[in-house]
């Protein structure tokens, strides 16, 4: 037995795109992350000027290392504070010129 049609499937369809897209930009924004992380490990000399660029990214990017290192949140609290840093200057970084969009 066929399951009823959907009663109006073209904006149902229009929100699953767009969450889709919003999703895959936050996995791909990522990956760029992690990947600056690397080598702004080495190069971290401006890290003050940029930290006044993008300071609300640090929260967020937090995690991003905590994931990584496979360290709870809660008992990071003095590394979080030079992790942060180094992912705050990642952040800064233009992603769409480092990566193309697919």
């Amino acid at each position: 037995m066929a399951p009823p049609p959907l009663p109006h499937p073209t904006p149902h369809l229009h929100h699953h795109i767009h969450y889709l897209h919003n999703h895959r930009h936050r996995r791909h924004h990522y990956h760029i992350l992690l990947l600056l992380l690397l080598i702004l490990r080495h190069h971290h000399h401006n890290h003050h000027f940029l930290h006044h660029h993008h300071h609300h990214h640090a929260a967020t990017a937090t995690t991003t290392t905590t994931s990584t290192t496979a360290i709870p949140t809660t008992t990071t609290t003095t590394t979080t504070t030079t992790n942060s840093t180094f992912i705050t200057t990642t952040t800064s970084i233009p992603s769409p010129s480092l990566a193309p969009h697919d």
